[in-house]
């Protein structure tokens, strides 16, 4: 089999941040049960009107930023 073999590198293929979130609608449109929730961590920059994904058959129900600090790094 050929993904058993030590140097196998699955292809790698271009995937826009924006195209993952349209198949993720999407896919969630068609097989989330009644009252479902899709819930999933988006990536945004401060300052920018990126905006929610949506979709007409989905509804949105919290959207709750968490602004991340300054990462401190100890050195011993």
């Amino acid at each position: 089999m050929i993904l058993s073999q030590p140097d196998f590198i699955y292809p790698t293929v271009i995937y826009e941040l924006s195209d993952v979130l349209n198949d993720l609608m999407c896919f969630s449109a068609e097989h989330l049960r009644p009252e479902g929730r899709l819930v999933f961590w988006l990536p945004t920059i401060r300052g920018t009107d990126n905006g929610v994904p949506h979709h007409p058959h989905l509804r949105l129900i919290a959207n709750s930023e968490q602004p991340f600090g300054q990462c401190n790094i100890l050195y011993p």
